[in-house]
């Protein structure tokens, strides 16, 4: 992960939201974290693979009507000052907190319930313990962690005491807590 020069590219809060209305839209994937814009590596084509296995699965449930499904790149601000936005790879939303978005053009300024993240080399466990707090003090219920390389996926009750952790494979079924009709066979997002 590349992080630029702090006192080149420090970014305040209000200098991101006029950033946000005149510059033109990047697909580059980037979070900024107390000021420091991160540029992360584009996703590889496994990742982009599962993404969109997961997305089928994540729109199918939003067509019932209990929430919204928000696909990366979408900025999720979790807080103004230092300046700290993250984008995870997807997010689910029930109607109340959808609805609860302000309806302005900027970053997702409520919580989601539920978070996804599909881990990459660059996803370090450090880097990982620092976006689970940043959630943790969001009030983000659910993070589902997808490890590509050992083909698994982790539920992760988030709490501010740390997160409960359930480690689910090949076989099992994953049932969000968040959202309890909302399951997924771990095998569908590995499987061709």
């Amino acid at each position: 992960m590349a992080i630029t020069n702090p006192a080149l590219d420090w970014v305040t809060y209000e200098r991101y939201m006029t950033e946000w209305e005149t510059e033109p839209p990047t697909l580059q994937p980037c979070e900024i974290v107390d000021g420091e814009r991160a540029y992360m590596p584009s996703p590889s084509l496994r990742h982009q693979t599962i993404l969109k296995r997961l997305t089928r699965v994540l729109l199918s449930y939003e067509s019932a009507g209990v929430g919204e499904l928000i696909i990366s790149p979408m900025d999720l601000l979790i807080r103004r000052f230092p300046l700290r936005v993250r984008q995870p790879d997807l997010m689910f939303l029930s109607r109340s907190r959808a609805e609860a978005q302000e309806a302005t053009d900027g970053p997702l300024t409520v919580a989601p319930e539920l978070v996804i993240e599909i881990l990459s080399e660059s996803d370090t466990p450090a880097r990982l313990a620092d976006k689970l707090a940043d959630y943790t003090a969001l009030s983000v219920t659910e993070c589902w962690l997808v490890r590509p390389n050992d083909e698994t996926m982790e539920r992760l009750r988030l709490a501010p005491g740390g997160p409960e952790r359930t480690t689910f494979s090949s076989g099992d079924i994953l049932t969000s807590l968040a959202f309890p009709a909302l399951t997924i066979p771990v095998s569908d997002l590995f499987t061709a």
